[in-house]
Formats: structure tokens, sequence, C-alpha cells
């Protein structure tokens, strides 16, 4: 009996919990209450004109150091003069780590400022609407949103970030978190508890589950990002809104597989044949055999072909034997193979091209246009900060190829660029250059790239040796390396530079030159 009475007090309790979260449910949709917060939110200054602005909690623009939208605000209606560019896509796309001012969206408008249109006098602006971390499922929603805007055209880069979103949690459950996703009700908490960002870092990898990328997840998460991306350029479309689609690039050459399946799925016998051979590779590389490696590492990929570090090696082995274009197939099969594949893979680029041949749109391929500059090896480095986040140089590559299209599609009737070398101060202040590399120095640091970072903030002195603030940063990086007779003298020489900041910067001294049994 008490079994009986426990299951029929569970079975009330469970029943007006539902009754209750239905009836909620139900009042907030009736009264429009708790909806999903704009994204953009419209607001009328005193002559009466009408701006649509970014909505700070969507963009969480105070967490992310930085506003997403080049311009705060942008007219509606639009002026009959104004070429209105919208780009859509998560962090590559927003400029991460140099925020906006760093990104393609900013150089495509220098660029169409520097090459105006010989056949009318539209006046370019572009429009950053990049949000780091997101989804293709949150890119269509900016991207519908994106639309009243009224803009001329839309820059779609995405692909990245869908299988980290599938990796954190198992099928059943991201079904779930979708369904709860579009109540009215769970958007009302989210309005009260805030959304989180991811902090890059190889820390944050840990949080991140696996992926096969050969299996049924994997599927799916492709299905979904295809069905996203499709809704938006059809609903860009019934609005007459020509859309440019990116196949995103990513560091191929030097940034490893986060994770690989290693011996799992093989049998005992072939395990160790497979260990075996990744042994010999490392042996024959320590004598400098690269034939030996290779074929060592040839053999392990036989045994076990979805190993992505195996993948890796080899390609870092033929590039040294300079078959670069073997090493570059085996550098994509690495990226695919990753079982935490935070690049956008083969299938996921395959996708945009399929979407952009069915909708007949123009289809950009960033890693091809990033190739071009690196061949014959493919883009490693040289372009990238860490997997998929160009340097200032890759983004103003982007933003040429870009403008490429937009004038070969007749989008904009204006000259082609000239194709000279990237120079940042072309379009960045000398302090807006520093900040570049300064970010981009301390971003290196979090990924445990001390010797770059170092390179980073040694070009920031040289290009304004008088700003104390480069000198402040320098200081603080090397404290961390605990260099203190040289973080003394950077925190003495900034105190020269900028008096009024002198209890600032003790503070800084004393907490991080401060004895470390303290």
């Amino acid at each position: 009996m008490s079994t009986l009475r426990t299951l029929r007090y569970g079975f009330i309790c469970t029943s007006v919990a539902v009754i209750a979260l239905t009836t909620a449910e139900l009042t907030l949709r009736a009264f429009d209450y708790g909806s999903p917060r704009e994204v953009f939110r419209l607001e009328r200054d005193a002559a009466g004109q009408t701006w649509a602005k970014a909505n700070r909690e969507v963009f969480d623009l105070e967490r992310l150091t930085g506003i997403s939208l080049n311009t705060t605000a942008c007219r509606l209606p639009k002026p009959d003069e104004t070429f209105r560019v919208i780009s859509l896509g998560a962090s590559t796309t927003y400029g991460r780590p140099y925020e906006h001012r760093g990104s393609f969206s900013f150089f495509l408008e220098r660029l169409l400022e520097e090459l105006p249109e010989t056949l009318g006098n539209r006046v370019p602006e572009v429009l950053n609407a990049g949000l780091p971390a997101a989804s293709s499922r949150e890119v269509l929603r900016i991207g519908i949103a994106a639309l009243e805007l009224e803009p001329d055209i839309l820059i779609l880069y995405a692909g990245h970030n869908d299988f980290g979103h599938y990796s954190r949690t198992d099928g059943f459950t991201t079904g779930l978190q979708r369904f709860l996703s579009d109540l009215e009700l769970t958007e009302l908490l989210g309005q009260v508890i805030p959304r989180d960002i991811e902090v890059a870092g190889p820390d944050a990898l840990e949080r991140f589950g696996s992926v096969d990328p050969n299996g049924s997840a994997a599927r799916r998460v492709i299905e979904n990002f295809e069905r996203n991306i499709e809704e938006l350029v059809k609903t860009a479309r019934s609005k007459g809104v020509p859309v440019i689609v990116i196949a995103p690039a990513s560091n191929l050459r030097s940034w490893p597989p986060n994770r690989s399946v290693g011996v799992r799925g093989l049998r005992p016998i072939q395990a160790t044949r497979f260990e075996n051979h990744r042994t010999s590779a490392r042996l024959a590389f320590g004598e400098r055999d690269l034939h030996r490696v290779l074929r060592e590492l040839d053999a392990a990929a036989a045994i076990q072909p979805l190993d992505a570090t195996t993948q890796f090696e080899r390609g870092l082995c033929l590039e040294a034997l300079r078959r670069f274009d073997d090493a570059a197939q085996a550098f994509r099969s690495a990226r695919d193979l990753d079982a935490l594949p935070l690049r956008a893979t083969q299938a996921i680029r395959r996708s945009l091209r399929n979407i952009a041949q069915r909708s007949d749109l123009p289809l950009l391929d960033a890693e091809s246009v990033l190739m071009a500059r690196t061949q014959p090896r493919v883009p490693g480095e040289d372009l990238f900060i860490d997997n998929v986040h160009p340097y200032l140089e890759g983004h103003a590559i982007l933003a040429e190829a870009i403008h490429r299209v937009l004038v070969e599609n007749r989008y904009w009737r204006g000259p082609l660029p000239p194709g000279r070398p990237f120079d940042a101060s072309r379009w960045l202040s000398p302090q807006e250059e520093v900040q570049a590399f300064l970010l981009t120095g301390e971003y290196l640091y979090r990924f445990g790239r001390a010797q770059d970072a170092e390179r980073m903030f040694r070009r920031a002195l040289e290009r304004q040796p008088t700003l104390a603030e480069s000198w402040i940063r320098w200081a603080r990086f090397l404290a961390r390396l605990d260099r203190v007779e040289e973080a003394n003298a950077a925190f003495e020489r900034a105190g020269q530079l900028a008096p009024e900041r002198g209890e600032e910067i003790q503070t800084y001294q004393g907490h991080l030159l401060a004895p470390k049994d303290r």
C-alpha cells in the first residue's frame, strides 16, 4: 500500500507541475510576454528619425568587451543612397580577438569607400552582426532579424561551432534543449539568467564531449546545420536580398586535432600493432629518417584509418618531404576525423556549397582564397592565431575576396582592388594597430604560445614606443613569465610615460611581482 500511495503522490505532484507550467506558458503566449528578445531595437531620435540598435542583451556586448555592430545604429527606412551589407556568423565574423575593427567586415567597408562606384553614388555601410560561439541556429535567428534592417546583401560566414554545441550533450538532451528553447517561459528565464560566452583556451576543451565524425550524431549535426542555413537563404530570397555564402577556412597545418579515437574499436592485437607503428615513427623521427617515419605512420593509418592524430602527423611528414598535395589531403583528413571538431569539416563546407548551387548564389571558398597566399602549403599559423581565427592579414585577404565577388556579380559597380600587399596602416590608425598587436599577444599567451605572444608585444612597442599602455601590458606579460627585472623596467618606463597613472602602475607592480610565498 505504501508503494501505491507513493506512486499516486508522485503522479499528482507531476501532474500539478505540468499543469502549472503549461498554464504559465499559455499565459505568456496570450499576452506576448517573455517572447524571444529582439535582436535589434527601434528607437526614435529628437528629429523623429528611426534607428535600429543592437540589443545589448542578445549580443552580450559588455561581456564581449566590444560592440558587435560597427555602427551602434543604422537608419530605417534605409536612405536611398546607402548600400547596406550585413555580415552574419560567429567569432570569426565578429573579429576575435580584435573585435570589429580587425574583422573582414571593417576592411570590406574601407575597401568599398576606397574604391567607390563608377556608375552611381551609393555610400557603403557594412554592419557586423557576428556573435561569438553562435551556432547556425543562432545565426538563423540573427539573420532573420537582420533582414528587417533592409540590407542590400548578406554575407554568411558560419560553420565552425555546430559540432561544438552538439558535443556537449547526447542526442536526446540536445533535442530536449531545442524543445525547451522554443518555450516563452524559457526565454523569460533567460532574460534573468545571462547567457555564458565560451572563453577560448585549451582548458575549455575539457567541457566538450566527443562526436564520431562518421556516426549518426554527426549526420544529425550536418542536417540541422543545412536546414538552418537553407531557411535563412530562402527567407532572404523571399525579400529579394542576395546572400554571399562563404565556406569557412581553418588552420590546417598548425592546429592538431582536439581529440582522436586512438585504438578505440580495435581488437587487442590490432591495437598493439597500431601503437608499435606509432612508437617506431617517433623513434625514426628522432633519427631524422622522414621516409621511415612516413612508412610507419602509413602502416598505423592502415590499421586505424579513423585516427585524426595519425593523419595530422602524416601531413607534417609529407610536407617536410615537400609532397605538398598529399600533405594537404592528410591535414584535411585530420580536421574531418577530429572527434571534437571545432573547425568546419568538409561535410559542413559541402553543405554550404550545395545550398549556394541550389539557390544560384555566389560561393566564396575561404580556404582556397587563403591557400593562394600560402602556396604550396595549406594555411597555418602564418595566417591563423588559433584553430579558426585569422590574423589581421587573413581578414584583409577575405575582405578583398568578398569585394571581388561583389564587383563580379554587379552588386557593387566599382573597380576591383589592385591586389597590393596587406598593410594594416592603410585602414587602422597607429593606436588601433597597436591595440590589435596587444590583443593578439594576450590571446596567444592564453593558448600557451609565449614566444609568439612576445613577438606581438614587441611589435606594439616598435609601432608606438611612447604609448604607456603598451609598456604596462608588456610588463604584465613579463611578470607572468617571472622575468622580474624586465617587468620592473617596463613598469618604470610606463610610469615615466604616464605619471598620472603612477598609482595604477604601482598596484600592478606590487600585485604581479610580489614574492610567490606571500
